[in-house]
Formats: structure tokens, sequence, C-alpha cells
């Protein structure tokens, strides 16, 4: 397992990450992203996947949270307005601090 950081979605996504030294996965569809994360997981101690194509993988997701390595984190794509991605680093962060300190104070 390298050090090394791996990003996984679409490619117009992912680019930005190539060059700043990351390897990169471009899927397109929940069968691309399987195998691209299970191979990831193999591999890196640390995996970005973006938030249009997380939710086809959230079971395998789900599961790395039992172990210390991989991390594997839930980004914005930049392509489409989601809330994915923070839901999820929210509910990570309440779960780890026992309240969210991301909540916005208006909610």
């Amino acid at each position: 397992m390298t050090d090394k950081i791996a990003v996984i979605g679409s490619n117009d996504s992912v680019l930005i990450f190539k060059a700043v030294g990351c390897d990169v996965f471009g899927v397109s569809n929940e069968q691309n992203t399987r195998v691209a994360l299970n191979k990831a997981i193999t591999e890196y101690k640390v995996i970005m996947i973006t938030d249009d194509f997380a939710p086809f993988v959230e079971d395998i997701i789900e599961d790395t949270k039992l172990s210390s390595y991989p991390a594997v984190l839930v980004i914005p794509s930049g392509t489409k307005v989601s809330s994915y991605a923070l839901d999820k680093i929210s509910a990570d962060v309440e779960k780890s601090l026992g309240v969210n300190i991301l909540k916005n104070k208006e909610n």
C-alpha cells in the first residue's frame, strides 16, 4: 500500500488532481466505479471519490470505515450542485465528536 492518493470520478473532475501528483481513475458508470475503488483499496492509503459516483459504491465505502486504511473521502465533483459530500462529512464528524460542528447555526 503506497502513501499516494487516489482520486476516483469523471475524467473532467479528476484531471486537476493528476496535475498535483495524485493517481486518478476516470470512471463513467457503476461498474467502472466498483472496479476502480476495489483496485484502489488494495494500493492506496487515501482515496477520494466524487459525490456523483460515491452512491454507486456506498456499501464498499462503509466497509472501509472498519479499518484504519484506506481512508475513503467523498468530495464534491464540481460538475453539479449536490449536498451528498457535505452530508457524508457532517455525519462522520458527528459520529467522531458526538456533535456536528459543521452544522449551520440557522438549522
